[in-house]
């Protein structure tokens, strides 16, 4: 700001104009530091420094307003007043920067503490859930813990089950063994009854066998069916004979015209019982052929071609059991003396006569 120094004239006016601009700005610089001062109050963090500032610019602006008064009545004190004014309204607005300062400082203490709060509020609200999860948790571990110790009694009565059927399974298994030791035993059995049958039946042949199916001695009575003869034969411990007749009925009759020098003629016969007829003349068994086989004859001299041989041969069967002639006497006989009170009977009475 520039300051005019001089006497009378248009100089007067010119110090006018520069009192009344130094009144304006020391007024300016008043409503700086009320503006200043207002400020002060809003910093919360600043108050008592910003307080201060405040009233050295209020009373710099007064006295600045009174040196600008005292101007009107003396240039020099205005000009020293003003320059006062030009310093207090400088340092008014070094506290009105130092109040913006400690007003945004404010601010910004106001926003941390707004952030700090809030961040607590997170937090408490973090530790309500966490809490409230801490419950949750303790509640499933109770429910754990009741659950596990279900589980441990069901494991304690399994296991209690587990060992009744382990004792089961033994005594089964020990069952088992008995029964396979017996099984063996009964199949030892069976094996040997089969032998010993096989050993009897030999099954069906075309021929008399000479050993058994196991390859070991015939034992007298084994049997077997000669598919030759179709005739079931006994063993009767030197030779086999036939069992039943292999005659359908009591006879039957083969007859053959022999060729050149044929010994051999096919018919079946019991052993024993066959006729060999030659052109009528009966033969000899045992001495003009050989009667044996139960399914040829063989004569012992050879056929002349054109000879006629005729076989009969016999059905050989044992007579059933039968009365005697004293048992069948016996049964139908009685005396009858005409049926009066001394009539008498046979000891063993089959037919009353009449009344006593």
């Amino acid at each position: 700001m520039a300051i005019y120094r001089g006497t009378g004239g248009s100089g007067d006016s010119t110090q006018d104009s520069t009192l009344n601009e130094i009144t304006q700005q020391a007024i300016n610089a008043n409503n700086s530091a009320t503006a200043a001062a207002d400020s002060a109050t809003t910093a919360a963090a600043s108050e008592s420094t910003v307080a201060g500032s405040a009233t050295a610019a209020a009373n710099a602006a007064t006295q600045a307003a009174l040196s600008a008064t005292g101007a009107a009545t003396s240039k020099d004190t205005a000009v020293a007043q003003g320059t006062i004014a030009t310093t207090k309204a400088s340092e008014a607005a070094s506290s009105e920067t130092a109040a913006a300062s400690s007003a945004s400082g404010a601010a910004n203490s106001a926003t941390a503490a707004a952030s700090s709060a809030s961040t607590a509020t997170t937090k408490a609200s973090e530790a309500s859930t966490s809490a409230s999860t801490a419950t949750t948790k303790a509640s499933e571990a109770s429910t754990s813990a009741s659950t596990a110790s279900t589980h441990a009694s069901t494991a304690t009565t399994q296991a209690s089950t587990a060992t009744t059927k382990a004792d089961t399974a033994t005594t089964k298994a020990s069952e088992a063994s008995t029964s396979a030791g017996n099984a063996a035993t009964s199949a030892t059995s069976a094996a040997a009854s089969l032998d010993s049958f096989d050993d009897k039946y030999l099954g069906a042949k075309g021929s008399n066998p000479t050993v058994d199916n196991d390859g070991d001695a015939l034992i007298t009575g084994a049997l077997y069916f000669n598919t030759t003869a179709n005739s079931m034969r006994v063993y009767n411990g030197s030779s086999w004979a036939d069992a039943g007749s292999a005659v359908n009925g009591t006879s039957q009759r083969v007859v053959y015209t022999a060729t050149a020098n044929q010994t051999t003629f096919s018919v079946i016969y019991d052993a024993g019982f066959v006729d060999v007829y030659l052109n009528g003349i009966k033969l000899l068994l045992a001495t003009d052929f050989t009667g044996t086989s139960g399914t040829n004859v063989v004569l012992a001299t050879g056929a002349t071609v054109g000879d006629i041989v005729d076989i009969v041969s016999y059905g050989a069967f044992n007579v059933a059991n039968t009365y005697t002639q004293v048992q069948i006497d016996r049964k139908i006989s009685f005396e009858i003396d005409g049926g009066v009170s001394n009539s008498t009977y046979l000891a063993t009475q089959l037919v009353d006569g009449g009344t006593a």
